[in-house]
């Protein structure tokens, strides 16, 4: 398992400025022109906290919308990695999002300051169920 944990405290996450949103605005209109066909998901009047970066019916990014905090796959890092160091975003390429990562549980609600579910098993966790358990 890689160790989402590790990740999220080696980046002091909990310590960074949130992004404005007009150049978290930018920063998806800057990740879409960078990889053809792609389209943002992202439901800002519903309150969504991450936008997702869609190539081909598949997620290839998660960006969170306040936090300073972006996963993407490894085989788009040489189309973002620029995009998100200039946007100072914390960047964890993975090669899948599948459940590898391990986090604890409290971490986890005091980055994203809110309750979480105990039906996830944070022992193996996916991005997206990282996603699904913070997106609004």
């Amino acid at each position: 398992m890689k160790s989402l944990q590790e990740f999220l405290v080696s980046t002091k996450l909990l310590q960074l400025a949130h992004l404005e949103r007009g150049n978290f605005d930018t920063l998806l209109d800057t990740l879409k022109s960078i990889v053809a066909d792609s389209s943002v998901d992202w439901d800002r009047l519903g309150g969504e906290k991450w936008a997702r970066i869609i190539v081909d019916g598949e997620v290839v990014s998660y960006i969170h919308s306040e936090l300073n905090l972006a996963f993407a796959l490894g085989q788009f890092q040489t189309q973002f990695k620029q995009t998100f160091e200039e946007c100072r975003l914390n960047i964890f390429f993975v090669d899948s999002f599948d459940r590898k990562f391990s986090v604890e549980k409290h971490q986890l609600e005091q980055m994203f300051q809110i309750p979480l579910t105990l039906s996830l098993n944070y022992g193996a966790l996916s991005i997206n169920d990282l996603w699904w358990a913070t997106v609004s």
